[in-house]
């Protein structure tokens, strides 16, 4: 537990710091994070002993960045229509990477690359993206989303621990309960409510309880999609990076379910 402390306030303070100061430092680190996460995911499913699924899996992952690591990419194509071509291109390659390999990188496996790319890229691009383009409080709104994520983490454990009495999905995550769940809920409206008292300007009250009680929500939905993950693939973390926390996906599990939900329902 020492440990788990230790690194999450050094860790913490410093993703905070580079969030705080933004531009292409928070590029390159969204980035190098996503590149790290796609590793992880690759170990897990078993497939980095290919070189090419390696090599191009780093490629591939860091095409979700180009626009904002190099800006001059941006102002060829739209957002929308570059992430559109670098999914018809992911696909292309790793089909025709099947037909090469004669089988021996199988459609299942093209298949477990491309959820793992989607899941991965998408969900740090979309991070990244509200950082760079929602405007004078893009520090602050994220760093709401954040305490969202953070405390639903804390009010699963603490709740769930002193009052859990009922699985919530003991087949994927056997600890987590439904009072923990419940709990995580409130002690997310909690502290959103005493941020907005700090935050008044990020947010409308009822707007602020609207977003907390869908990214508390979602964000749970992330943890226990990497559970099935890693309880499919037989790994305790996703990865060793971050002392007592595991790895980066382990970290950022609810994120990367939460900001491509909020883009989907247009609220970033």
């Amino acid at each position: 537990m020492k440990t788990r402390i230790v690194t999450g306030i050094i860790g913490g303070a410093l993703f905070l710091g580079v969030l705080w100061y933004g531009g292409m430092i928070f590029s390159v680190l969204v980035t190098l994070l996503a590149l790290l996460g796609w590793n992880e995911y690759a170990k897990m499913a078993n497939i980095e002993n290919d070189r090419f699924i390696t090599v191009i899996g780093f490629f591939l992952t860091s095409l979700f960045f180009l626009p904002s690591v190099i800006p001059n990419i941006s102002t060829l194509v739209e957002a929308g229509t570059y992430h559109q071509h670098v999914m018809i291109f992911i696909v292309v390659v790793l089909f025709t990477y099947v037909v090469f390999s004669k089988n021996k990188f199988t459609i299942e496996h093209a298949g477990v690359v491309i959820l793992g790319l989607i899941y991965i890229g998408f969900g740090f691009f979309f991070f990244l993206h509200t950082r760079l383009t929602y405007g004078d409080y893009a520090f602050a709104f994220i760093l709401y989303i954040l305490i969202v994520i953070w405390s639903t983490d804390s009010g699963a454990y603490f709740v769930g621990k002193k009052y859990g009495k009922h699985k919530l999905w003991p087949e994927i995550s056997p600890n987590k309960t439904i009072e923990g769940s419940a709990g995580a809920i409130l002690v997310a409206l909690i502290t959103a409510t005493i941020f907005h008292s700090l935050q008044p300007n990020v947010f409308q009250y009822n707007e602020l309880v609207l977003y907390t009680l869908i990214i508390s929500t979602v964000g749970q939905v992330g943890d226990l999609v990497q559970s099935a993950i890693k309880r499919h693939y037989s790994v305790k973390d996703s990865g060793t990076l971050l002392p007592g926390h595991g790895g980066v996906l382990d970290r950022f599990d609810s994120l990367l379910f939460v900001f491509p939900i909020l883009y989907l329902l247009q609220l970033i």
